[in-house]
């Protein structure tokens, strides 16, 4: 048997757990792909800093074996956003164009040429030559693609939109409960800078108002550069100590336990001022579920929401946040028809299946400029 036999495609990335956005669409591209593949598991993200630089050092040497020892006609990188998770990119870029691969890099954040342009002098013309041998990069949106014009005409860029989790698939809106008791949901990973407290501030203010509503929320503790991991979890819990505030902490919560939560809410708030915040998965499983989406005047986020979808607040505004949630506590008929055109709207532009028909057509393109 000859071990040079080409293998078409190789994925580099985070697979699952931790769960988080990127890890899940990365997972979800890789197992829906259906052509020949091998998976280098490059998820870092749960180690300590120590183990980080090991393992990254060690991904390094991963990338030079398996970029010599075999022949894969595609890369697909699940890009990171972080310096020295972009590192690790940049060197398996190197060794796989230096071997001949074609090179599709999916980022999943935003505004990439602000990436490259904040980064240190004596780093930056190592990423920009990788960057450059970048044959395929794949976006969130439309509107992201100016963020690559450096990069062209070398490049082509493909738009590819998140999707929902196919167990949602089963949810339609005669499954949501009919309650007088107005459920309001936050569902994403606990980051000070994805506004979890600015929700928690408006929403204490409104429950001085308005007796029947309830916060639910599900998420894993993470830090970012405003507030480490220890402090987040001990200011959430000066906001639920009693239940009669009407406030809910389930946990980071999966399959069914993510649906059941899903289902239960009438309105899904993420009041995101996040740095690298795109097109986040959290709120278009919100929408499939029949939710009521309230966002943010940040990044991409008002591509996503838009007014027949629910609302953009101000960013890191309890006011704006409040003036929001009013309206849609007070007007059941308006919630109603929003949670209702939810669900079509994001079985429409945001399916499962669109996105798997999507991934394997990129890289049947790439297959075929391989063989050219």
């Amino acid at each position: 048997m000859d071990m040079r036999r080409p293998i078409d495609v190789i994925f580099l990335g985070p697979y699952p757990p931790p769960v988080n956005g990127q890890s899940v669409a990365f997972k979800f591209a890789h197992d829906q792909y259906n052509g020949t593949k091998k998976l280098c598991d490059q998820n870092l993200e749960q180690l300590p800093f120590y183990k980080k630089i090991f393992f990254a050092l060690k991904l390094i040497f991963t990338y030079i074996f398996l970029s010599t020892s075999r022949k894969y006609s595609v890369l697909y990188l699940a890009g990171s956003r972080s310096v020295g998770g972009a590192l690790k990119d940049v060197f398996s870029i190197l060794f796989f164009h230096f071997t001949g691969s074609r090179i599709v890099l999916h980022i999943h954040a935003a505004f990439f040429n602000h990436f490259i342009s904040s980064l240190p002098f004596y780093l930056k013309p190592l990423f920009t030559l990788a960057y450059h041998r970048v044959d395929r990069f794949i976006v969130l949106h439309e509107s992201m693609k100016g963020e690559y014009n450096g990069f062209l005409p070398e490049a082509q860029v493909s738009v590819l939109h998140n999707f929902y989790d196919p167990i949602l698939d089963e949810l339609e809106i005669k499954d949501k409960p009919n309650s007088e008791v107005i459920k309001i949901g936050y569902f994403s990973n606990l980051i000070y800078s994805k506004g979890i407290f600015i929700l928690l501030e408006a929403f204490r203010e409104l429950k001085k108002e308005y007796e029947h509503i309830e916060l639910h929320i599900a998420g894993q503790y993470y830090s970012d550069q405003f507030m480490n991991e220890r402090t987040v979890r001990e200011r959430l819990n000066t906001f639920i100590k009693d239940p009669k505030d009407g406030i809910f902490y389930h946990g980071p919560l999966y399959g069914m336990q993510k649906k059941d939560f899903l289902k239960a809410l009438d309105i899904f708030v993420l009041p995101s001022f996040y740095a690298s915040e795109a097109m986040p998965i959290s709120i278009i499983e919100a929408m499939r579920s029949g939710c009521v989406i309230i966002a943010t005047e940040h990044h991409y986020l008002p591509f996503l929401v838009g007014p027949d979808q629910g609302a953009c607040a101000k960013v890191r505004s309890v006011v704006s946040l409040k003036e929001n949630l009013t309206k849609y506590i007070e007007q059941r008929d308006l919630r109603d028809q929003v949670k209702r055109a939810n669900i079509e709207f994001a079985k429409k532009n945001y399916s499962p299946e669109n996105f798997a028909s999507g991934i394997n057509t990129i890289l049947e393109l790439e297959l075929k400029e391989f063989n050219v």
